[in-house]
């Protein structure tokens, strides 16, 4: 599908992936990134395979996802991230500054790749 060439996306999903290499694998630590750029790059990828589910099961190239929708989704994930999943497990921590960068996915998502419809992506 077209969206997953969306410059936004590609972007999105190939630093969260070069961020996890040089994490994970090289051992190598960013101190901002490796606290928050995976939650600024988690929206605008999730929302991207949830757009292109919505888009295929519509079969409108056109569809976008409503404001209340992303923010709804964007309120739901942060509260699962943020405050279940820290009270379930001591492997997680709250950070309540990592609410603001879901938010900034979730606007990243939603005036970027949520207002372009397949058949006018960027080339």
């Amino acid at each position: 599908m077209r969206l997953f060439t969306h410059p936004v996306f590609v972007i999105s999903a190939l630093v969260f992936v070069l961020h996890q290499i040089t994490q994970k694998i090289l051992g190598i630590s960013i101190p901002v990134a490796d606290a928050h750029l995976d939650n600024v790059l988690c929206l605008p990828i999730l929302l991207s395979m949830l757009l292109a589910e919505r888009r295929w099961w519509w079969r409108r190239a056109d569809y976008v996802i409503p404001a209340s929708e992303v923010a709804i989704i964007t309120i739901f994930l942060t509260l699962l991230f943020e405050l279940a999943f820290p009270y379930w497990s001591a492997a997680f921590t709250a950070d309540y500054w990592d609410a603001a960068a879901y938010a900034v996915g979730a606007g990243v998502f939603y005036f970027t790749i949520n207002n372009q419809p397949d058949s006018n992506r960027l080339a």
